[in-house]
């Protein structure tokens, strides 16, 4: 009688724990083509792709080595929700370059034959001009344009701490608006300014960690009381290229500290061109002041006979530029061609700016795009990201 008990017993905690077992049944798949596709018409090959596929349900991840963009790649995915990352290496404007792409919350399904994964290239080797406003703005109790508020946002795009000391703020004197002049026979070896103004530092005085921003302008003070539509510098700016004069009393902010003036064309003030008919770039300098303006001077004599000395500036040492000009077409270039090789514009006088597309984020920071072709890198007639 104990043993029909036992036996009982047995089978009773058999079936129990046999109730208790999960069944995991096997997730439908879908064989998934991959394209690699060229966003930014750089017309190269992008070899050894590392394709990482997250289920963002269960945390697996997956990774496939060894891809080229010039050939499909053909993977059995179960059914999910994807985030997908493509990573590879070409030789690129001199140099091996990083390429990536992504999808975010990619639905992998009976209807995901076919997935296109847009490559561009990781040119992330300093700081990049993210954000430009300069064409004015309406004011208040006027029909007439403020053009006092300019300012631009220069960006950490990089993984690592980068110093803003001794970096230069610099403008062409070629205008994009004039087919020819006296300066741009130097290009595409050396770019000629018309006015340069210089963070102040002793080398590690102005850290900026990776991913955050540095605000210059003309004037740190509260534009937004006289134009709506532009910001309160007073908050935001880190450094104001200040320039004593006669002509504009400019407010000279005691808590934002200015930039040295290297070199200024203009007797008066220097706002960026209103209508874009000059570019822009940020350099270091890599010499003394004044073994700058001993070295790198030259002198132009124009048409009427009368001559002057402006700064050149040696291509090799901008970190990043911006070519403008008021339209679509017709714009002259006054960059060369490997700092910008296209332009961009906004529309003037009603306090819009310009600001660098995102290209991909990375441990919470943005990365901005930095191609050096304007017209694909920004956004342009944006409201300002500082209101």
């Amino acid at each position: 009688m104990k043993r029909i008990h036992l036996l009982w017993l047995i089978g009773a905690v058999s079936i129990l724990f046999g109730a208790c077992r999960k069944e995991h049944p096997t997730l439908p798949t879908q064989n998934v083509r991959f394209l690699f596709d060229d966003s930014e018409s750089t017309g190269v090959c992008i070899k050894n792709i590392m394709l990482t596929l997250t289920n963002k349900n269960t945390g697996e991840v997956k990774k496939t080595e060894h891809l080229q963009s010039d050939a499909s790649a053909q993977l059995t995915i179960p059914f999910g929700i994807y985030d997908i990352e493509a990573k590879g290496k070409a030789y690129f404007t001199g140099k091996e370059t990083t390429f990536s792409g992504q999808l975010v919350n990619q639905s992998i399904d009976a209807g995901s034959g076919e997935l296109h994964i847009g490559m561009q290239p990781e040119l992330l080797g300093d700081f990049v001009i993210r954000e430009m406003c300069y064409g004015g703005a309406p004011m208040t109790d006027s029909h007439q344009v403020y053009r006092f508020g300019c300012y631009v946002a220069i960006h950490n795009n990089t993984d690592h701490v980068l110093y803003a000391d001794s970096l230069v703020w610099a403008g062409t004197a070629a205008n994009t608006n004039i087919p020819q002049d006296v300066f741009r026979p130097l290009l595409p070896q050396g770019v000629v300014v018309e006015c340069a103004f210089m963070i102040p530092g002793n080398g590690k005085s102005h850290p900026v960690k990776p991913g955050e921003d540095f605000i210059i302008c003309m004037e740190a003070k509260n534009h937004n009381l006289v134009a709506p539509k532009l910001p309160d510098m007073s908050r935001w700016a880190n450094f104001e290229w200040y320039e004593p004069n006669d002509r504009f009393q400019l407010t000279d902010n005691p808590l934002v500290p200015n930039m040295d003036i290297l070199y200024k064309l203009s007797w008066s003030i220097t706002p960026i061109h209103m209508r874009g008919f000059e570019s822009y770039f940020i350099f270091k300098l890599p010499k003394s002041k004044e073994k700058f303006l001993e070295e790198n001077i030259k002198t132009f004599t124009f048409k009427a006979g009368n001559s002057r000395v402006y700064p050149v500036i040696p291509t090799e040492w901008i970190i990043d530029g911006v070519e403008l000009y008021s339209q679509k077409e017709g714009c002259t270039k006054a960059l060369p061609a490997s700092v910008d090789k296209s332009h961009t514009f906004c529309t003037p006088r009603l306090g819009y700016t310009i600001q660098r597309k995102v290209a991909r984020t990375a441990q919470g920071r943005k990365i901005y795009r930095d191609t050096n072709d304007s017209m694909n890198d920004f956004e342009r007639d944006v409201r300002s990201s500082l209101l």
